[in-house]
C-alpha cells in the first residue's frame, strides 16, 4: 500500500507588523453584558500584517521506490519583502468582517455559511524551486492575488452520508510566471476567475467581469451540490469520492512563452455538471 508523507519546515511564520498590534482588552460590566444579544453565528474582524516563509514543503511517496515533490523557498508577502494585510473591515474597499452563521431552511435542512473576506487584500506567492524525483523544475511567482469575498456553505445530505457544499468566489491575479531557466518562461498576465463577462474576448480593454465563480449549488430551484463522501466498494477498499460541479468564466489578458506573446484567452460559459474524483489508497 502506498501512503503520502508530508513534511513541512517553516523558518518564519506570521510576523505581525508592530503597527498592527492588537488593542488591550478590558472587562465588560454587568450593564454592558446585558446589552449584548445572541445571534446564530459569530463575526471576526482582523487588522494585521503578516509575512510567511517556508524553507521547504515535501510530499513523499513512501512506496518501495519513493519519489517526492519538493517546494523550496516558499514566500507569501506584499511583493517587496514586507507584510501583506489581513484586514477584514474596510468601507473604502467594500470589505466586511468574516462571518460564521448557522441556519435551518423551511425543509429542515441545517447549513453552516462562512463568508470570508480575509483574502481580499493583495498578496504575492513565490517558490524559488520545484524539485521532482531529484529533477530541478524551475520556480514560480504569482501575484498580486486578490480573492473574494468568498462564501462557503456546508450541509449534511438529506439521504446518505458525507458532506454537501457550495462555494462562490472571485479571483483576480496580476500575473502567473513559471520560469524553467533564465531565457524560457511561461507567463499569464491579468487572470480573472468570475461569474460572467462582457466585452470582446480579443480586446481586454473592453472586458467587464461580474458575479462569482460557483462550485456546486446547495438545494435551490436547480440543486447540484458539490460533495465529499467516504465509502467502501465491493472489495471493501475505502475510497474518497469528491464531486465538483462548477460554473463561471475564466479570462486571461495575455499568454506568453519566452519573448512570444499569444494574446488574450477567454473561456466563457463554463458549466461542469459533474466532475467526480476518486481517491483510493
Amino acid at each position: 500500500m502506498r501512503t503520502l508523507a508530508i513534511t513541512l519546515m517553516i523558518t518564519a511564520l506570521c510576523a505581525v507588523s508592530p503597527s498592527k498590534a492588537p488593542a488591550a482588552l478590558r472587562s465588560l460590566g454587568e450593564g454592558e453584558l446585558a446589552a449584548v444579544t445572541g445571534r446564530a453565528g459569530i463575526s471576526i474582524d482582523m487588522d494585521l500584517g503578516m509575512r510567511v516563509t517556508m524553507g521547504s514543503f515535501t510530499i513523499s511517496d513512501t512506496s518501495a521506490t519513493p519519489k517526492s515533490l519538493v517546494l523550496n523557498g516558499i514566500t507569501i508577502d506584499d511583493g517587496s519583502g514586507g507584510n501583506f494585510l489581513l484586514k477584514t473591515s474596510d468601507a473604502a474597499l467594500n470589505i466586511t468582517p468574516i462571518t460564521y452563521d448557522v441556519a435551518t431552511d423551511a425543509a429542515g435542512r441545517t447549513s453552516l455559511t462562512i463568508a470570508d473576506s480575509s483574502r481580499m487584500n493583495p498578496r504575492f506567492y513565490s517558490v524559488d524551486s520545484l524539485v521532482f524525483a531529484g529533477q530541478e523544475l524551475g520556480g514560480i511567482s504569482i501575484g498580486p492575488v486578490t480573492e473574494g469575498p468568498s462564501i462557503l456553505r456546508l450541509s449534511a445530505p438529506v439521504v446518505g452520508s458525507g458532506i454537501e457544499f457550495d462555494y462562490t468566489t472571485r479571483v483576480d491575479i496580476g500575473a502567473f510566471r513559471y520560469a524553467y531557466n533564465t531565457s524560457d518562461s511561461l507567463a499569464l498576465s491579468g487572470i480573472h476567475l468570475f461569474g460572467s463577462a462582457t466585452g470582446a474576448p480579443e480586446d481586454p480593454t473592453t472586458w467587464a467581469m461580474t458575479g462569482n465563480f460557483h462550485i456546486g449549488e446547495l438545494p435551490s430551484e436547480k440543486p447540484n451540490p458539490a460533495s465529499i463522501v467516504i465509502g467502501a466498494e465491493q472489495n471493501s477498499v475505502p475510497s474518497t469520492y469528491v464531486n465538483l460541479p462548477m460554473q463561471g468564466s475564466l479570462r486571461v489578458e495575455d499568454l506568453s512563452f519566452g519573448p512570444t506573446s499569444f494574446g488574450p484567452m477567454a473561456i466563457d460559459g463554463i458549466n461542469v455538471h459533474r466532475l467526480q474524483l476518486k481517491f483510493t489508497p
